[in-house]
């Protein structure tokens, strides 16, 4: 019997069950849940847990894996993972992600170098057991009791994404695919982190029974949602289209046609007829963005702005179900299409944004 420690680099269970007992396991990465989008991980963990599971006392430890629920994400972090298997110890993480900007860029540019420093320190350094990576308010079904999840300074991300917007005056990083992919997506998790601003003036304005102050951030909010939904559409691996169209591709029949985008739009949003694990693999994809999670908060803004004209108070499970029979069900059962190729250029679109919301107040 071979034992798969499953989440090693949060979760290690070799030190309370000492090495299996003798039996043979494997230090594994799970990282992500559902194939989420963020920016998350633990490189500090996955650059010394392997070999501390090594050197553990009497240690069974037979190798390295990876047992993530998706995948396609955080290149960075499985990057680095795949290292341990074979090196003899840990690495020093500054000089290896100065190495990695200069591999995955093909030029030294340190802008680029500077600004996955700051990401380590931030969004990669996930040093507690967070459960709930992927419960960004962005994507979460509407409520007035959310909270951000954020276990670092969002200030940082914002100072990566202003040295990845400015390194793109270097011409061999204009053409860079790797480089477009990477700028849309600190420029999503940017858009992502001002959501977490925005909301709390959202649940200040209803409180208040402010309707004017409410459909104030109500609109602001709504335009985030689009331009969140133009950066995604210039990048081809954040487009809702690819996921259906390739679920499409393998249908042999109208019905599985019809069963085929039935799956890939539940499991993406509701994953279960009722809703049984709503939002659970979540997606930042552009038409997604715009046909799901943009119509359920407009939704819940009307919501809020009836209860308050008619001076009713906000039930959470009414709302539920009626967002669930007009917005999330309907989508679920649609047939719309969607585009597989990107559209606009990701470099300009990133720095029209990063000018547009560069002084959101995101200092905590």
């Amino acid at each position: 019997m071979i034992i798969l420690d499953l989440q090693s680099e949060l979760y290690p269970q070799y030190h309370r069950l000492p090495s299996y007992y003798g039996q043979p396991f494997i230090w594994c990465m799970l990282h992500n849940y559902g194939g989420v989008t963020g920016l998350y991980g633990s490189l500090d963990q996955v650059n010394t847990g392997p070999f501390e599971g090594r050197t553990y006392e009497g240690s069974t430890m037979i190798g390295t894996g990876l047992t993530p629920e998706g995948i396609e994400t955080n290149d960075i972090v499985y990057e680095l993972m795949n290292e341990m298997a074979w090196r003899k110890g840990p690495v020093d993480l500054h000089e290896w992600l100065e190495d990695f900007a200069s591999r995955r860029y093909g030029t030294d540019s340190a802008k680029l170098q500077l600004a996955l420093l700051y990401l380590r320190r931030s969004v990669y350094n996930a040093t507690d057991p967070y459960r709930n990576h992927g419960k960004y308010i962005l994507i979460r079904r509407p409520s007035l009791k959310l909270t951000p999840y954020v276990w670092y300074t969002p200030k940082d991300v914002f100072v990566a994404w202003d040295l990845f917007v400015n390194a793109s005056d270097v011409p061999i990083l204009s053409q860079s695919p790797l480089y477009k992919h990477d700028l849309v997506d600190i420029t999503r998790q940017g858009l992502q982190l001002t959501m977490d601003v925005m909301y709390p003036k959202v649940v200040q304005a209803f409180r208040k029974r402010n309707v004017t102050e409410l459909r104030e951030i109500s609109s602001s909010i709504l335009e985030l949602y689009d331009d969140l939904d133009e950066i995604l559409a210039s990048e081809e691996h954040f487009l809702l289209g690819r996921w259906i169209n390739d679920a499409l591709s393998l249908a042999r029949t109208p019905l599985e046609r019809r069963q085929y985008e039935y799956n890939a739009r539940n499991q993406i949003t509701l994953w279960g007829p009722a809703g049984e694990l709503v939002d659970y693999a979540n997606k930042q994809w552009a038409g997604l963005i715009s046909n799901y999670y943009k119509k359920r908060w407009q939704f819940f803004f009307e919501t809020l702005e009836n209860c308050l004209i008619n001076r009713r108070p906000f039930k959470q499970a009414d709302f539920n179900k009626a967002v669930y029979t007009e917005i999330e069900y309907n989508f679920d059962m649609g047939q719309e299409f969607y585009s597989s190729e990107p559209k606009g250029n990701p470099i300009e679109i990133a720095k029209r944004l990063f000018e547009k919301y560069k002084q959101t107040d995101i200092e905590s």
